[in-house]
């Protein structure tokens, strides 16, 4: 991934990605003139943001523990689990198709993570990873059933959830730093490259927000092609 290219530690990662999405999604709602929502819609946008964030949080985390390339696979294959028991396929020929494509994908995401040649080492680090990419899909989940809890639509969106998002990013560096006496990821410059990061997730998350409303291609379908690249 472009994160894991540029480097640096989880913290970096997700404020850097935070404000980049934040970037983006301010210049796209001033563009288009799009009205900030309130109430309700707001909220459940903004718990949208926070659900990612703590989501990305853990994800960031298994990078380092196992690689992108392998930690990917597995938290798709997670996500689109998720996505799929909250979706809208119609008719009992749908949800058969679409089961059995759940079945490949988690054989796929098996032999992903195998190793031929694995020390007892690695294999506890995988077992734990792949635990926390099991709990992070909690906040996934939240991430894209929360707009639905509401009538807002993806652009609208937006915004308030990038927002729940830099306000995880901002207080989970504070943490890092005052508890774990980290140096500050706010005075380190790869907090700012990841920047450029955020700005590619930002532009795939509002097509995938657009795709999923029950209008378009609907939650299931839409986070599935959402995830063709992996």
């Amino acid at each position: 991934t472009i994160a894991s290219k540029i480097g640096g530690r989880p913290v970096n990662q997700i404020l850097g990605t935070s404000l980049g999405t934040l970037i983006f999604a301010a210049i796209f709602s001033m563009i288009n003139g799009l009205t900030f929502p309130t109430g309700m819609d707001l909220f459940f946008s903004i718990l949208s943001g926070v659900g990612w964030a703590c989501a990305q949080i853990i994800t960031f985390k298994c990078f380092t523990m196992i690689g992108s390339s392998r930690a990917m696979p597995v938290t798709t294959a997670f996500q689109l689990l998720g996505a799929s028991l909250l979706g809208n396929w119609p008719g009992a020929t749908a949800k058969l198709l679409g089961a059995f494509a759940l079945v490949l994908i988690m054989i796929g995401a098996k032999m992903t993570v195998w190793s031929e040649t694995e020390s007892a080492e690695s294999a506890g680090i995988m077992k734990k990873a792949v635990l926390l990419l099991a709990v992070g899909e909690i906040g996934y989940w939240a991430y894209s059933a929360a707009p639905q809890a509401t009538a807002i639509d993806g652009m609208h969106a937006f915004l308030p959830q990038a927002i729940g998002m830099v306000i995880v990013a901002v207080i989970y560096s504070a943490v890092v730093t005052i508890k774990g006496g980290e140096t500050s990821p706010f005075i380190e410059a790869v907090s700012y490259k990841q920047i450029f990061s955020g700005f590619f997730f930002a532009f795939a998350a509002l097509t995938y927000l657009i795709s999923a409303q029950p209008d378009m291609n609907g939650l299931a379908t839409g986070f599935i092609l959402s995830q063709t690249s992996v």
